[in-house]
């Protein structure tokens, strides 16, 4: 069961060391985080685990007065892929989301040549906005009309 875990002393290291898998589409997590104490009044960075086990990344950013909660980046590695960790993980964000009724989105950005994760996060009900933002395409799951 994938759990979200605070950043700490403990797992730094194991965080900044988790390998992206070949061709990744996404920041090393040194970069993110970096990004994280820059802006650190709206991002929010948490280590994945499976149990007890360290197997991915991932980051929001939050936006309450737009009500929207982004994706900012979300990463297995390359030993954890395609194990169900993304959809079990989507799929905890979007209930979390529900169950807070503080958000009305949750978006994302996806290049569209990464194609298991455009078609994870369509599987999921997230859907093209038609904006693009540099070569990645905006992804929105609406929250007032949930696809689960």
């Amino acid at each position: 069961m994938i759990r979200f875990r605070d950043i700490n002393e403990a797992n730094f290291s194991d965080i900044i060391n988790l390998k992206l898998p070949k061709g990744a589409f996404c920041a090393q997590n040194i970069y993110s985080l970096a990004e994280a104490w820059l802006y650190h009044d709206h991002t929010l960075p948490y280590a994945l685990y499976n149990d007890d086990n360290l197997v991915g990344f991932i980051m929001f950013e939050v936006d309450e007065k737009k009500r929207e909660l982004g994706i900012w980046r979300l990463m297995f590695a390359e030993e954890h892929q395609n194990k169900g960790f993304g959809y079990e993980t989507l799929i905890k964000i979007i209930k979390a989301c529900l169950n807070s009724k503080k958000y009305d989105y949750i978006y994302l950005y996806c290049s569209p040549i990464n194609k298991p994760a455009f078609h994870l996060y369509k599987k999921v009900g997230f859907y093209e906005t038609g904006e693009i933002d540099g070569e990645e395409y905006v992804l929105k799951y609406d929250l007032k009309t949930p696809a689960i």
